[in-house]
């Protein structure tokens, strides 16, 4: 049991495609598990702490979990899943007065967030067509892609290079975030601020949706680096290779709005 445990642990900080949306979920289930077994969740939270802090709702989780005493974690983890349940729907009770018929929507990378607010979208407005940008280097923006259309939305993948084009011909773009600092600033994956740039020039809205408790009152945001091999392999080593870093700033000044619970 302890193994399978550590197997499902060690394959969520592997997991570098999901959102901190699906990542938390992973996460509170493998918790509540443990302590359903009546097994300790102290090691389990430390690590999670240390390795995915760039995700402002698991850090608070891990915070919140620190400060609840043991008998009281697993009642706290089903509350937690509870008001999961509903952030999607109040986001989106937000956002649809934004909406037309057949809207056309711009986003990128592997959101949760998104997603869930895409099905609620399709309910209303079955003729939606959504544009997502694979998101290099790791390309989870595919994976979105692929369950979005599987939803039954009309879904299209590009590339970065093809957001210009395809941005011109959209309503609007909506992201989710990792986090958002109390200067405003959005912390999502990179590409997020060319897509918020482009909007500015086509004079399209740039839209965030955000759970109330991806806000922090950090100012900085300091991140890890990844192996440059993800964004190229040089057999010439006169090229050098860019740092690889999975997240960017966004400023508010480019943001036209966020959308929260």
């Amino acid at each position: 049991m302890r193994n399978s445990f550590q197997n499902r642990l060690d394959k969520i900080l592997a997991d570098n495609k999901s959102g901190s949306g699906d990542l938390v979920s992973a996460i509170v289930l493998l918790l509540k598990e443990k302590l359903i077994a009546g097994e300790s969740v102290e090691e389990e939270i430390k690590i999670i702490s240390e390795r995915l802090d760039e995700f402002a709702i698991i850090e608070s989780l891990m915070n919140n979990l620190k400060n609840t005493p043991v008998a009281e974690r697993l009642f706290l983890l089903n509350q937690f899943e509870e008001e999961q349940s509903a952030v999607y729907k109040i986001i989106y009770k937000n956002l649809k007065p934004r909406l037309k018929k057949a809207p056309v929507i711009t986003t990128l990378s592997n959101s949760k967030t998104i997603v869930e607010i895409m099905k609620l979208i399709f309910l209303d407005f079955p003729s939606v067509s959504v544009y997502v940008s694979e998101s290099r280097p790791i390309n989870e923006g595919v994976m979105m892609g692929e369950t979005l259309a599987d939803i039954g939305l009309n879904t299209t993948i590009i590339t970065e290079a093809m957001l210009p084009e395809f941005v011109s011909k959209s309503d609007f773009a909506l992201i989710g975030a990792d986090k958002i600092l109390s200067n405003g600033k959005v912390i999502n994956k990179v590409g997020s601020r060319l897509l918020a740039i482009l909007c500015r020039f086509y004079g399209k809205p740039f839209y965030v949706a955000a759970d109330k408790r991806k806000f922090t009152d950090e100012k900085l945001f300091i991140q890890k680096p990844h192996p440059s091999s993800e964004l190229y392999s040089p057999k010439n080593s006169k090229i050098k290779v860019a740092e690889n870093y999975y997240f960017e700033t966004i400023d508010p000044e480019l943001i036209t709005g966020i959308f929260t619970n």
